[in-house]
């Protein structure tokens, strides 16, 4: 995985209107608010600029059914090639509302539904991609999107299509080491390393990519680890019983509510280290 977070590269230009009639063969790009409530600045869609819980009012546009039901339908510019749509929001508390992010198929005329509330952490800017297929794009290089939504309010802070990183995939008799502890040993002719994310100084990461090596970090998903320096995060409420591990305990993974941004600031710290990909275990 060369990259964690893919590089936008294609940003989207619209206008609001809900008398704005839906055309498929009008070349501008746009957005049509169908049913319920929008505000803020639209040309806040363009960049992804909220982070965390909390956000300036001016950077994002709020999507809000007003009692009844939200849709909007977006076109967003496509490019050629492996392609993502990538969308930036801040989803209502769970069970204050629902939502779903869908994609329309040129093949069936059908809206796919590729993101929901029920995989964002309430109350969090959080940024998720989906990959596109060429069913997904028209003859004039639009996506099509729908957003559609009912209870609290969600948050838009940016939606776009970004090229598709280039990920590193493993195939069959791929080699590769595993070294968790002590200094790792950098003379193994393997194509991967996998090595511990806290403990793994950034400049032993850089001595293996300069031996031309992939790096996947490691770090515990499922389990409280209680040496970790993030450890006084979790909430007693998350951890479990001991997994025969000294200064372990399983981790409560349904809720995400309460994990989701420490886990997301592992990520950001593989990032920062310069980690090809993670190894998320138990």
């Amino acid at each position: 995985m060369r990259r964690l977070v893919p590089l936008v590269v294609a940003a989207l230009w619209i206008s609001v209107g809900a008398a704005v009639a839906w055309s498929e063969a009008d070349p501008a790009p746009h957005i049509v608010i169908v049913e319920g409530t929008a505000s803020g600045g639209v040309s806040s869609l363009d960049l992804a600029d909220q982070s965390g819980t909390g956000g300036d009012p001016g950077g994002y546009m709020s999507f809000d059914p007003a009692g009844g039901r939200f849709v909007a339908r977006l076109r967003v510019p496509a490019l050629d090639g492996n392609s993502l749509l990538t969308v930036d929001r801040r989803a209502p508390r769970w069970g204050t509302g629902r939502w779903r992010v869908q994609v329309k198929d040129r093949a069936s005329g059908s809206w796919e539904t590729v993101l929901t509330t029920n995989d964002a952490t309430p109350g969090r800017w959080q940024r998720r991609s989906v990959a596109l297929t060429p069913d997904h794009i028209s003859a004039r290089g639009w996506v099509s999107v729908r957003v559609v939504g009912t209870g609290a309010v969600l948050d838009l802070d940016a939606i776009s299509v970004e090229k598709a990183p280039l990920w590193w995939a493993p195939g069959p008799g791929t080699t590769w080491q595993w070294q968790l502890q002590g200094r790792i040993d950098r003379s193994h002719d393997v194509e991967m390393y996998d090595v511990d994310l806290f403990d793994t100084r950034p400049a032993m990461i850089d001595a293996l990519h300069s031996d031309g090596r992939v790096v996947i970090c490691y770090f515990s998903a499922g389990a409280w680890e209680s040496w970790r320096p993030d450890a006084g995060l979790f909430p007693a409420v998350v951890k479990g019983r001991m997994n025969g591990w000294p200064g372990e305990r399983w981790l409560d993974v349904r809720r995400l509510d309460l994990l989701g941004p420490i886990m997301e600031g592992r990520l950001d710290r593989a990032v920062a280290k310069g980690c090809d990909g993670v190894e998320p275990d138990n």
